[in-house]
């Protein structure tokens, strides 16, 4: 019978003594706080647990972001968060891009944006659509033609190159 290689005889990492035994039971280092101060089996290591009258970080935020502020220019008081979104977008439209960053991750949030939501089918083009293309790109070829004397531009702007 083979013997796996790692397992040797004499090579066994059991301790040998009661003594050894209660050394490493008792070793203080990460993971393994002195022996007076561990938690004692059976009891809780929160014995009051949270008080009556506390509540909660996400109550706290949420009445206070209902709250109605009163808001200058005379208009009537506004909830915080209506108050806090407007002045997300106002910044984002200010070309600050960490406010567009915070508001699409916000809208994102809420369902506006669904990442998953195919983009909209494209239209089929009509024909006044596509007669209008051609005279477009007749246009643009007539021009090139005028300002730079090259004949190498396409008559199709619809053909792949």
């Amino acid at each position: 019978m083979a013997v796996p290689p790692n397992d040797k005889e004499g090579d066994q990492k059991t301790p040998k003594s009661s003594t050894e035994e209660t050394a490493i039971t008792n070793s203080v280092g990460y993971g393994r706080p002195p022996t007076h101060t561990r938690f004692k089996k059976g009891r809780s290591g929160n014995p009051r647990g949270r008080p009556k009258g506390a509540r909660k970080l996400s109550t706290v935020l949420n009445e206070a972001l209902q709250k109605k502020v009163a808001v200058r220019n005379g208009r009537a008081p506004m909830r915080a968060k209506d108050i806090l979104v407007q002045n997300l977008l106002a910044a984002a439209l200010m070309n600050d891009l960490k406010a567009v960053d915070r508001l699409l991750r916000l809208a994102e949030k809420c369902g506006e944006l669904d990442p998953d939501q195919e983009a909209a089918p494209a239209r089929q083009l009509t024909a006044d659509d596509k007669k209008l293309i051609s005279d477009f790109a007749e246009r643009i070829k007539e021009s090139h033609k005028a300002t730079q004397g090259n004949t190498d531009v396409p008559d199709d702007p619809n053909e792949d190159q």
